[in-house]
């Protein structure tokens, strides 16, 4: 009675994690050498012209004739990485595929295959990365100087080869998982003490200018989580942005809400002033997740109210009813990223706050906003904990029709807040 579940739970877990370990451990020895030498050429080249640029620089100009020769050069100097990089791809995704569907076959689950696609279908017609390639230029230009140039190409390189195995394998599997939406939001501690306009000009120079002034003020380098978002350039709302950690880089598409152009609307209901839309289409392999996400400046509405102005990241996400997308523990699952913006949100607050008023103001909050969220993790903890010896004490019968009844009781609400998002 005990050993069989625990065997079910344990062998799927294993089949993911071998095939990768099988698949990743090789390209890591032998290609990512490889592609570390063929990515030096371009990647230093953009890093000296964007190391010219005058100090600020919000947004590069992109109509220049230097700038469209620049972005020759580089489409020439890394077409041996794109050549690589593009094979590599390729054969994850057979790989990914053949293994896929010989785990459908073999535990008869081929039924799941068809409903996971319907909540993937939504994700599947994103931009084309390739067809961006200026974007991505600047986005890797605005990133190197944030970061410096080798620890951004150390997590650049590793980022193509890991990336696409941690987005279609782990996180978000067709073949292997029964798939839904995961909602997971995460709200900072208030910021009232400042005007919502000088919130949004520096939530947009720490993330998206291009050559702030000076950049160790504004740069986030000491988190283990550096995003980079450009303004996008005339004609268009949206542009390629770059997220990178110690060990990933991973690109994004990003709609700027002050971007010149048809409205855009946020999804968020608790939003004082959206700043960004940042959609991890499934189409993009070189980001971990697939969903929609905001940044913006938040009410705290309804449950939060004394969160007011703070940070918010709301993220609805596709991944797996699963231990390996859902474990808080495990490095790039759906879990594993709600506890993370718990503690990357007060250090992106306190580089707002120290932009607006002063060094000692913002670390007196920042040790206020830490000691706080420790407590509301300790209460999330407790309450994941009672919920989980619940389930196991409550008996499967009982549990099943409790949760029926629950759906029922919520299905207006549940089709409100849809009308509301459409």
């Amino acid at each position: 009675v005990i050993v069989i579940p625990k065997l079910l739970i344990i062998l799927p877990i294993l089949l993911r994690l071998g095939v990768v370990l099988i698949t990743v451990i090789p390209k890591l020895l032998i290609i990512l050498p490889i592609l570390l030498l063929f990515l030096i050429p371009p990647t230093a080249t953009n890093y000296y012209f964007f190391r010219r640029l005058p100090k600020p620089t919000p947004m590069i100009s992109r109509e220049s004739f230097f700038w469209k020769l620049h972005i020759l050069l580089q489409w020439l100097l890394s077409l041996p990485a794109q050549i690589l990089i593009l094979t590599n791809l390729a054969f994850d995704i057979l790989a990914m595929t053949t293994f896929g569907l010989i785990y459908c076959f073999l535990s008869c689950k081929c039924g799941n295959v068809k409903n996971n696609f319907k909540y993937l279908r939504p994700y599947e017609s994103g931009p084309n990365l390739y067809l961006h390639f200026s974007d991505c230029v600047v986005a890797c230009g605005g990133m190197q100087l944030r970061r410096g140039y080798w620890k951004f190409i150390k997590s650049f390189s590793i980022g193509f080869l890991l990336t696409p195995w941690v987005k279609y394998w782990l996180t978000a599997n067709p073949f292997t998982m029964n798939l839904g939406e995961r909602f997971i939001t995460q709200i900072g501690e208030s910021m009232s003490d400042m005007e919502v306009k000088d919130i949004d000009h520096n939530f947009q120079r720490v993330i998206s200018w291009t050559q702030p002034r000076e950049i160790d003020d504004t740069s986030l380098d000491c988190s283990t989580f550096v995003p980079h978002y450009p303004f996008p350039p005339s004609g268009r709302q949206y542009a390629i942005g770059i997220q990178q950690s110690n060990n990933l880089s991973m690109f994004v598409h990003t709609t700027h809400f002050r971007a010149p152009g048809n409205p855009c609307y946020t999804l968020s209901r608790s939003c004082v002033l959206p700043v960004y839309r940042v959609m991890l289409w499934r189409n993009n392999p070189f980001h971990v997740y697939t969903g929609h996400v905001e940044a913006g400046i938040s009410n705290g509405q309804p449950c939060q109210t004394k969160k007011l102005h703070g940070a918010e990241h709301p993220m609805w996400l596709i991944n797996g009813h699963s231990f390996l997308a859902a474990y808080r523990g495990l490095h790039a699952s759906v879990g594993w990223i709600d506890s993370f913006f718990d503690q990357f949100l007060p250090e992106f607050q306190r580089k707002i706050r120290k932009l607006v008023k002063g060094e000692k103001v913002a670390e007196d909050h920042f040790k206020l906003d830490m000691s706080s969220i420790q407590v509301q993790r300790e209460k999330k903890i407790e309450h994941e904990k009672n919920a989980i010896l619940r389930s196991i004490s409550i008996p499967p019968d009982v549990r099943r029709a409790e949760s029926l009844k629950n759906a029922n009781a919520q299905a207006p609400v549940t089709e409100k807040k849809h009308e509301n998002r459409h």
